[in-house]
């Protein structure tokens, strides 16, 4: 997560947990989320769009470990934002495995 750059069309695909999920509502009463998620080299916030939480919302509940792709931008604070481009569940122990609540290993082929 540390090494993702903003700016650009580029997407970054990373392997994180969902550590906690905040509903929010935009001004038109569509729903999307704001998630808390992490890696081995640390911690972001995600902005999960309506149309991106509609289809995604089973797949980013807290404590599911995901691969995410995500577009950084910058605001003019030079913050950067997180932004939710897809989703995908690792399924089985060959991909991962729970170390403990916090850590977690992952053993690709």
């Amino acid at each position: 997560l540390r090494e993702i750059e903003p700016g650009g069309k580029e997407v970054y695909e990373v392997l994180v947990s969902v550590m906690s999920c905040e509903v929010k509502w935009t001004r038109k009463g569509d729903a999307m989320a704001i998630l808390q998620v992490e890696d081995v080299t640390g911690a972001i916030e995600v902005v999960v769009f309506p149309n991106k939480w509609t289809h995604n919302k089973p797949r980013l509940q807290d404590g599911a470990v995901v691969k995410i792709k995500v577009r950084v931008s910058t605001n003019n604070r030079d913050e950067r934002n997180y932004i939710l481009d897809s989703v995908d569940l690792l399924r089985g122990t060959a991909e991962r495995r729970m170390v403990s609540d916090r850590k977690i290993m992952f053993h690709l082929p």
